[in-house]
């Protein structure tokens, strides 16, 4: 045969076909000890390194025709294998057992080192679930009153918040006159009464009566009357003269003049009233029964007269309109210096200083009566006039902002602040008055019938101060939010050790104060 032809392909019939090929599955293979460790111990650095070579496509790969072949026959034999088979990595790239032995090997030394240092219990305990039970505040449901509340108080124009009202003070110096008459005629005093007394001295010793000295009497009525001397006056003392068988004996005796010391008809006396005299310095002396005999006619000259004085009812009947004139003319004199000052303010009416009621009960101002009461008038005109005058303040507010507008946001936002506002409960203003330096409230806290509640916050900061407390610690952090009015009442499990510090192991239950159950 010619060597230079090339050989024939052998047919068909000549070909024996191959034995079929073993599949072997993954799960087959069993690998040494020293496999298993060299498997596990795969370099990270190079697994690291061939994800980050560029991405090879198929189409991009030069095979020779040889290679070709192989290829062919590789995907021949995959589509006869198992199509259970995979090709998915392993978990942790063959290292998964090595993690977990890891892990269990710390967990078990963990469990140890607790149950060797007595913690066991309380690590256990701390990852048990707990209940803690709060009641909110229980609400109130009558009314308080509220008197004389100071409200902060800032200048207008000047940085405030919302628990202070805007104001400034202003004041004046405010008189008002109204006259009167005198309308009635009346009788008053007008004379006073004047008379001589004779006196004898029985003594033999004189006895001086200096100015002043008083001589005692009674009037018809049996008023007592007083009477004094005008002079000095000297009683001389008694004489004796003998003149043959008969002795003479001649008293001392002085003539006074003396005058009523009060004026009118009430001073007239009847001869002989006066009993008794009193010398300045001493004890009042009963004359006609010692060394001492008085005697006198009637004095008389005492009287009254018709004239018009001013009387208290007359000036009452003025008064009134002396102080409606005198509030009138503050709040004029008030809003003419603000219009003066033009700074855009507006007179808080409802602060003037004093007040209407103030002024009618006889406070805050000063009266003059002229004459004054009880003086007589000019017959010819009787009139006579009443002034009052008072230092009186107010209080400016923005034009835009009434003072009551103010107090009804500064008010509740005040009482909140000093804790004077307790939940449930809505500040209702009935009266304000400014006293000069500072403004006061009155009126009442009203219940607003809402249910008790605690919101997120709250509840948010009650968990943050029990989360990893023992039980006593719970105690008395539970007992601060009870002093401080945030609970009302609280409950602690019975066989609680510590309170877990994770949120999902801390349930805080909020039941009603009415039923704590």
């Amino acid at each position: 045969m010619d060597e230079s032809r090339p050989a024939q392909p052998a047919r068909a019939a000549d070909r024996t076909p191959a034995a079929p090929r073993p599949r072997i599955r993954p799960e087959d293979i069993e690998l040494s000890p020293e496999e298993k460790k060299r498997a596990a111990s795969v370099d990270t650095t190079a697994l690291n390194q061939a994800k980050q070579r560029p991405r090879v496509r198929p189409e991009d790969i030069e095979l020779s025709p040889e290679e070709k072949r192989r290829a062919a026959g590789s995907r021949y034999s995959s589509s006869t294998a198992d199509p259970k088979a995979s090709s998915k990595p392993s978990f942790l790239g063959g290292r998964g057992p090595i993690v977990l032995v890891v892990i269990l090997c710390i967990l078990l030394a963990v469990i140890a080192f607790l149950l060797f240092t007595g913690r066991a219990s309380a690590f256990l305990s701390s990852v048990q679930p707990v209940t803690v039970t709060v009641a909110p505040p229980v609400l109130p449901t009558e009314e308080q009153e509220l008197n004389g509340i100071v409200i902060p108080m800032v200048q207008v124009g000047q940085p405030t918040d919302a628990t202070a009202i805007q104001a400034s003070p202003m004041s004046a110096m405010v008189a008002f006159t109204v006259t009167g008459q005198a309308a009635n005629e009346t009788m008053v005093p007008a004379t006073y009464a004047r008379g001589a007394v004779t006196m004898y001295n029985r003594n033999e010793q004189a006895i001086s009566l200096p100015q002043g000295t008083e001589f005692i009497g009674y009037n018809p009525q049996g008023r007592e009357v007083r009477f004094t001397n005008d002079i000095p006056v000297t009683i001389p003392p008694v004489t004796t003269v003998r003149q043959g068988p008969q002795i003479i004996i001649t008293f001392g005796e002085a003539y006074i003049e003396i005058t009523a010391r009060t004026p009118g008809s009430d001073s007239n006396i009847e001869a002989d009233s006066i009993t008794q005299l009193v010398i300045p310095g001493q004890q009042p002396l009963t004359v006609n029964t010692g060394a001492l005999l008085l005697e006198h006619g009637p004095i008389t000259g005492g009287s009254e007269q018709p004239i018009r004085v001013v009387r208290d009812i007359d000036v009452q009947q003025v008064l009134g309109e002396v102080l409606t004139g005198l509030n009138n003319r503050a709040r004029q004199e008030l809003e003419t210096e603000l219009t003066r000052q033009g700074n855009g303010l507006a007179l808080e009416v409802t602060t003037i200083i004093p007040t209407a009621n103030d002024l009618k009960a006889g406070h805050g101002y000063e009266q003059s009566i002229i004459p004054p009461i009880g003086a007589a008038v000019e017959p010819s005109d009787p009139t006579f006039s009443v002034a009052a005058h008072g230092h009186f303040s107010a209080l400016a507010v923005p034009q835009d902002q009434s003072l009551q507008e103010q107090l009804q946001v500064a008010v509740p936002n005040y009482l909140a602040s000093v804790n004077q506002l307790p939940d449930g409960m809505v500040a209702a203003i009935n009266h304000w008055q400014w006293d000069g330096t500072r403004i006061t409230v009155d009126g009442m806290l009203l219940p607003t019938g809402e249910t008790a509640g605690l919101n997120a916050q709250t509840r948010a900061a009650i968990r943050d101060a029990l989360k990893g407390k023992n039980r006593d610690e719970a105690e008395v952090a539970l007992k601060e939010f009870q002093l401080r009015g945030v609970i009302s009442s609280y409950d602690l499990p019975q066989n609680l050790d510590t309170i877990p510090t994770w949120d999902f192991l801390l349930d805080l239950k909020v039941v009603s104060p009415d039923n704590p159950s």
